[in-house]
């Protein structure tokens, strides 16, 4: 079971990466490979070293049906390490596997949204379990989101996490299915507080236009209110004292 609370399961074909934007600068992922790196010959290699795994491949053939699936959170599936044939296999095994949801989510844009014209020539479908996302930390980043427009996902997403300021989603609302948001999370005396109104913002902007939205931590710079199940070192998973955990449905 993974603790990232809007999936059940990581998949790992792909470890390593680098950093691209500010919203890598305190990647948990970093942090994790460090931790797993004398414990698992996935991560012997240092994490700015892309690696493929190929006996991970058959994994998603154990899991059962209905399982949420995040694909390469330790990696990014879109880097530019990555051959795209490797990548193909990743897609026709998850097309393979219809009765698991996958959520890819990348900060690779460019490559994501020039990926539907290279499963066209390969005649292998965006099905419908495949759910896609770009992250998106500040208003700078929302050019991600017009090339995660360019691709074939019945579900288009966004996690805004860790948020590092205010966001103006509006001319996008209408072509996404979900979004995501939360505050950074680790050692305190690096990471940068979220302000709550730069989520409550967003969350009104996804209610207005009928989009689900899912709150995932008020990060660690913002102290829990209340006796709340769901407080912890990320902070607190309630907003303004309720639980916002809602998912898209594909659309037909």
């Amino acid at each position: 079971m993974s603790k990232i609370e809007w999936t059940n399961k990581t998949w790992n074909p792909i470890t390593g990466c680098r950093r691209v934007s500010p919203g890598c600068t305190n990647c948990y992922a970093a942090t994790m490979h460090r931790r797993l790196q004398s414990m698992n010959p996935k991560y012997f290699y240092g994490f700015d070293k892309v690696r493929t795994h190929t006996s991970e491949l058959i994994r998603p053939f154990t899991w059962e049906e209905g399982t949420r699936v995040f694909v390469c959170s330790m990696s990014d599936l879109f880097n530019s390490d990555v051959p795209t044939e490797f990548i193909l296999e990743i897609f026709k095994i998850m097309d393979a596997t219809p009765e698991i949801t996958y959520q890819i989510l990348t900060k690779r844009s460019k490559r994501l949204g020039q990926f539907t014209e290279v499963l066209e020539s390969v005649e292998v479908p965006w099905g419908d379990n495949i759910w896609t996302g770009v992250s998106v930390e500040s208003q700078r980043y929302t050019s991600r989101i017009d090339d995660l427009l360019k691709t074939d996902a019945k579900i288009k997403y966004l996690s805004c996490e860790p948020l590092l300021g205010p966001l103006n989603l509006r001319p996008y609302l209408d072509q996404l299915d979900w979004v995501i948001v939360g505050g950074e999370s680790g050692v305190k005396s690096r990471i940068r507080k979220m302000e709550l109104d730069w989520a409550r913002s967003i969350m009104a902007q996804c209610r207005d236009a009928d989009v689900p939205f899912f709150f995932k931590q008020t990060g660690s710079l913002n102290p829990c209110v209340g006796d709340h199940p769901k407080c912890g070192g990320k902070g607190c998973h309630y907003l303004d004292g309720e639980l916002h955990q809602n998912y898209p449905e594909v659309r037909t």
